[in-house]
C-alpha cells in the first residue's frame, strides 16, 4: 500500500476525531463506589526503642480528600500464646503516627504474630508475620579494588563480598546497606552515619532498592542451594578523593517474607510511574483490608 495512502488514512482518522471533540462529544468513566477501609503500617525491628504505626482511612480514586489519618484506634500485637507485646490507643498518638517508646527492645518470640487494628464503626483490620531468623555472613572488603564506566567516565569501585549461610529451612531476605562516617574539611566535624550508593551486578539473588537505598538479596532462585548465597558482590564509589572517610559499616536488615514483599512492591510500583505504557502495579498488602503492612526485620551491623 503506498504510504501516502496510510498517512491520509491517518490524517483522516485524526480529523474526524477532533471534530468529534469540537462538537462537544465527552466520554464519562464511572469509578466504582469505594468502602473505605482501614489501612494499616506496622513495622518491627527486634532492636527497637520505640514502635511506630501508621493507620489511616482509605479513600477513592475520586476522592478530592485523599486517605486520612485516624486517631483512636486500639493497636494490639500479639504473640501465638496470645501475649501482648505492644499495646498503642489514642493516646499515643501524635501527629501523624501513634508512637510507643520502649525502656529496653522487646524479645519477640518465635511464631506466628499477629496484629489488631480496632476502629469504631470499621471493620477489624488483622494482619500476621513473624520475626525471621538473624542473618550469618562473612564479609570481605577491598578499597579501590574495581572500576566500571557511566556515560563514558570510568571510575573506581570499592568491592564488598558477602558470604551468607543459606538456612534450607527458612525462606532468607537480607536488606544491605553501606554507611560511613566522613571527616568535614572545612569545619573539622565527623558526620553522623550517612548511607553510601551502592551498586551491584547483574545477579538473580540481587533486586535494586533504590527507595530505601541498599540492595536486597533473597534466596528464591537458590533455596535448596547449601552454598547458594555466597559470593554476593556489590560495589560502592570510592571518594577517597573528595572525602575522607572515619568508619565504616555495613548494616543488614533480616526481613519477614512479608515486608519483603511489601518492600519490592513498593520499588516495582515506583518504576513503574516512569514507563509510559506499563500496567500499573499494586502494592502488596498483609492486611486484611487490603491495605498496608505489618512486617518485621532483626538489624545488624557488620563494621569494616
Amino acid at each position: 500500500m503506498d504510504r501516502k495512502i496510510i498517512f491520509t488514512a491517518i490524517a483522516a482518522f485524526a480529523l474526524a476525531g477532533c471534530e468529534k471533540f469540537t462538537e462537544g462529544t465527552i466520554n464519562y468513566v464511572d469509578f466504582p463506589e469505594h468502602d473505605p477501609q482501614i489501612s494499616a503500617n506496622f513495622i518491627v525491628s527486634d532492636v527497637a526503642t520505640e514502635v511506630k504505626a501508621y493507620i489511616s482511612k482509605s479513600a477513592g480514586i475520586s476522592d478530592t480528600a485523599g486517605p486520612q489519618v485516624i486517631n483512636d484506634a486500639i493497636i494490639t500485637v500479639k504473640d501465638s500464646q496470645e501475649n501482648i507485646l505492644f499495646n498503642l490507643t489514642a493516646e499515643d498518638f501524635d501527629g501523624e503516627f501513634y508512637t510507643l517508646p520502649l525502656s529496653s527492645p522487646v524479645e519477640i518470640p518465635s511464631g506466628i504474630i499477629s496484629l489488631e487494628v480496632d476502629v469504631p464503626e470499621f471493620e477489624l483490620a488483622t494482619a500476621t508475620t513473624s520475626m525471621p531468623i538473624s542473618a550469618q555472613a562473612e564479609v570481605d572488603f577491598q578499597l579501590a579494588a574495581d572500576t566500571s564506566s557511566m556515560w563514558g567516565f570510568e571510575y573506581v569501585r570499592d568491592l564488598y563480598k558477602l558470604d551468607f549461610v543459606n538456612n534450607l529451612d527458612a525462606d532468607e531476605a537480607y536488606l544491605i546497606f553501606v554507611e560511613s562516617k566522613f571527616l568535614d574539611e572545612y569545619t573539622g566535624e565527623v558526620s553522623d552515619w550517612q548511607p553510601m550508593w551502592v551498586e551491584s551486578n547483574m545477579d538473580a539473588r540481587i533486586t535494586d532498592i533504590w527507595l530505601n537505598g541498599g540492595i536486597l538479596v533473597t534466596d528464591e532462585t537458590v533455596r535448596n542451594e547449601v552454598n547458594g548465597l555466597q559470593e554476593i558482590f556489590f560495589y560502592t564509589p570510592n571518594e577517597d578523593e573528595y572525602i575522607t572517610i572515619l568508619e565504616r559499616r555495613i548494616r543488614i536488615e533480616a526481613l519477614s517474607d512479608e515486608l519483603k514483599r511489601f518492600y519490592v512492591s513498593l520499588q516495582e510500583y515506583e518504576d513503574g510511574q516512569y514507563a509510559l505504557f506499563a500496567e500499573p502495579d499494586l502494592i502488596y498488602s498483609n492486611v486484611s483490608t487490603g491495605f498496608g503492612c505489618f512486617g518485621m526485620y532483626r538489624y545488624q551491623i557488620i563494621e569494616l
